[in-house]
Protein backbone atom coordinates (compact mmCIF):
# COMPACT_ATOMS: atom_id res chain seq x y z
CA UNK A 1 0.00 0.00 0.00
CA UNK A 2 1.33 3.59 -1.02
CA UNK A 3 2.01 5.51 1.97
CA UNK A 4 5.06 7.32 4.15
CA UNK A 5 5.33 4.75 6.70
CA UNK A 6 8.37 2.88 8.22
CA UNK A 7 7.42 -0.08 6.02
CA UNK A 8 5.45 1.75 3.19
CA UNK A 9 6.80 3.13 -0.47
CA UNK A 10 4.88 5.41 -2.71
CA UNK A 11 5.82 5.13 -6.33
CA UNK A 12 9.55 3.54 -5.98
CA UNK A 13 11.29 4.04 -9.08
CA UNK A 14 15.06 2.80 -8.31
CA UNK A 15 16.50 0.18 -6.58
CA UNK A 16 19.84 -1.73 -5.80
CA UNK A 17 21.04 -4.14 -3.19
CA UNK A 18 23.79 -3.47 -0.68
CA UNK A 19 26.80 -5.58 0.08
CA UNK A 20 24.36 -7.15 3.11
CA UNK A 21 21.78 -7.84 0.76
CA UNK A 22 19.24 -5.45 1.47
CA UNK A 23 17.04 -3.56 -0.54
CA UNK A 24 17.76 0.04 -1.02
CA UNK A 25 15.06 1.84 -3.10
CA UNK A 26 14.40 5.60 -4.18
CA UNK A 27 10.95 6.32 -2.74
CA UNK A 28 10.32 8.83 -4.87
CA UNK A 29 6.98 10.06 -3.71
CA UNK A 30 8.12 10.57 -0.48
CA UNK A 31 11.60 12.27 -1.47
CA UNK A 32 13.40 9.75 0.42
CA UNK A 33 15.63 6.94 0.05
CA UNK A 34 14.49 3.70 2.27
CA UNK A 35 17.13 1.00 2.93
CA UNK A 36 14.78 -2.65 3.63
CA UNK A 37 15.80 -5.79 5.28
CA UNK A 38 15.68 -8.75 2.05
CA UNK A 39 15.57 -11.45 4.95
CA UNK A 40 12.80 -10.17 6.78
CA UNK A 41 9.90 -9.09 4.13
CA UNK A 42 7.47 -6.25 5.30
CA UNK A 43 9.61 -5.39 8.03
CA UNK A 44 10.32 -1.54 8.17
CA UNK A 45 12.69 0.27 6.87
CA UNK A 46 15.35 2.98 7.44
CA UNK A 47 16.01 5.83 5.83
CA UNK A 48 18.94 6.53 4.57
CA UNK A 49 18.82 9.93 2.55
CA UNK A 50 16.09 12.35 2.36
CA UNK A 51 13.63 13.63 5.03
CA UNK A 52 10.15 12.73 3.45
CA UNK A 53 9.60 15.81 2.81
CA UNK A 54 10.57 17.51 -0.61
CA UNK A 55 13.44 20.20 -0.58
CA UNK A 56 16.88 21.16 -1.97
CA UNK A 57 18.76 21.33 1.25
CA UNK A 58 21.66 19.44 2.22
CA UNK A 59 19.67 16.76 4.06
CA UNK A 60 16.76 16.66 1.49
CA UNK A 61 15.87 15.42 -2.01
CA UNK A 62 12.83 16.30 -4.26
CA UNK A 63 12.02 13.20 -6.79
CA UNK A 64 14.84 10.82 -6.16
CA UNK A 65 14.63 7.93 -8.87
CA UNK A 66 18.53 6.25 -10.23
CA UNK A 67 20.13 5.24 -7.44
CA UNK A 68 23.72 3.03 -7.57
CA UNK A 69 26.39 2.84 -4.52
CA UNK A 70 29.33 3.50 -4.92
CA UNK A 71 32.83 1.53 -3.94
CA UNK A 72 32.99 3.04 -0.74
CA UNK A 73 29.13 2.00 -0.02
CA UNK A 74 27.46 5.18 0.10
CA UNK A 75 24.55 6.17 -2.01
CA UNK A 76 25.01 8.03 -5.68
CA UNK A 77 21.42 9.17 -5.97
CA UNK A 78 19.63 10.75 -9.22
CA UNK A 79 17.64 13.89 -7.30
CA UNK A 80 15.74 14.30 -9.74
CA UNK A 81 13.74 17.77 -9.82
CA UNK A 82 16.49 19.10 -7.82
CA UNK A 83 18.57 18.87 -11.01
CA UNK A 84 21.42 17.39 -9.40
CA UNK A 85 23.34 13.53 -8.18
CA UNK A 86 23.34 13.35 -4.61
CA UNK A 87 26.59 11.45 -2.88
CA UNK A 88 25.06 10.60 0.83
CA UNK A 89 26.88 8.73 3.07
CA UNK A 90 26.21 5.09 3.97
CA UNK A 91 27.91 5.49 7.37
CA UNK A 92 25.86 8.35 8.61
CA UNK A 93 22.01 7.62 7.19
CA UNK A 94 20.49 11.01 7.69
CA UNK A 95 23.77 13.13 7.13
CA UNK A 96 24.43 16.14 4.70
CA UNK A 97 24.87 14.59 0.87
CA UNK A 98 27.38 16.39 -1.35
CA UNK A 99 26.14 17.47 -4.94
CA UNK A 100 28.35 15.56 -7.22
CA UNK A 101 27.12 16.31 -10.49
CA UNK A 102 24.80 19.19 -11.55
CA UNK A 103 24.16 22.39 -9.96
CA UNK A 104 20.50 22.50 -8.39
CA UNK A 105 19.23 24.71 -11.02
CA UNK A 106 17.79 22.83 -14.25
CA UNK A 107 20.11 23.99 -17.27
CA UNK A 108 21.84 22.57 -20.63
CA UNK A 109 25.38 24.01 -19.31
CA UNK A 110 28.51 21.88 -18.88
CA UNK A 111 27.68 21.45 -15.25
CA UNK A 112 24.30 21.69 -15.24
CA UNK A 113 21.48 18.82 -15.45
CA UNK A 114 17.71 18.81 -16.36
CA UNK A 115 15.74 16.04 -14.47
CA UNK A 116 18.36 13.61 -13.96
CA UNK A 117 16.98 10.18 -14.10
CA UNK A 118 19.55 7.41 -14.39
CA UNK A 119 22.97 6.54 -13.03
CA UNK A 120 25.57 4.21 -13.28
CA UNK A 121 29.27 4.15 -11.92
CA UNK A 122 31.67 2.94 -14.89
CA UNK A 123 34.60 0.99 -14.15
CA UNK A 124 36.97 4.36 -13.67
CA UNK A 125 34.46 5.25 -10.66
CA UNK A 126 32.49 7.94 -13.00
CA UNK A 127 29.23 8.73 -12.91
CA UNK A 128 27.38 8.54 -16.29
CA UNK A 129 24.26 10.12 -15.83
CA UNK A 130 20.86 10.29 -17.85
CA UNK A 131 20.31 13.63 -18.48
CA UNK A 132 16.65 13.34 -19.76
CA UNK A 133 15.40 16.75 -20.51
CA UNK A 134 18.72 17.68 -22.12
CA UNK A 135 17.93 14.44 -24.59
CA UNK A 136 21.74 13.42 -23.55
CA UNK A 137 23.87 11.22 -21.47
CA UNK A 138 26.67 12.91 -19.12
CA UNK A 139 29.97 11.46 -17.82
CA UNK A 140 31.27 13.55 -14.53
CA UNK A 141 34.43 12.63 -13.20
CA UNK A 142 34.17 11.64 -9.47
CA UNK A 143 36.95 13.14 -8.42
CA UNK A 144 36.21 16.67 -9.38
CA UNK A 145 32.83 16.91 -7.96
CA UNK A 146 31.36 20.00 -9.99
CA UNK A 147 33.64 20.29 -12.83
CA UNK A 148 32.52 20.16 -16.35
CA UNK A 149 31.32 17.18 -17.86
CA UNK A 150 31.46 15.08 -21.15
CA UNK A 151 28.43 14.11 -23.18
CA UNK A 152 28.71 10.46 -23.70
CA UNK A 153 25.58 10.41 -26.27
CA UNK A 154 22.95 12.68 -27.37
CA UNK A 155 23.15 15.71 -29.09
CA UNK A 156 20.96 17.79 -26.90
CA UNK A 157 18.15 17.91 -29.21
CA UNK A 158 14.89 14.70 -29.12
CA UNK A 159 16.14 11.73 -31.71
CA UNK A 160 12.94 10.31 -33.51
CA UNK A 161 10.26 8.68 -31.76
CA UNK A 162 10.10 5.24 -33.58
CA UNK A 163 6.28 3.62 -34.43
CA UNK A 164 5.36 0.39 -33.32
CA UNK A 165 3.15 -1.56 -35.63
Amino acid sequence: MEGKGAAQVSDPDGIVMDSAGDYVIADTANHRVQKCPAASPGANCTTVAGTGVGGSGGTQLRIPYGIVIDSAGDYVIADQSNHRVQKCPAAFPGANCVTVAGTGVEGNGATQLSYPYGIVIDSAGDYVIVDTENHRVQKYTAAAPGANCTTATGTGVAGTVATHP
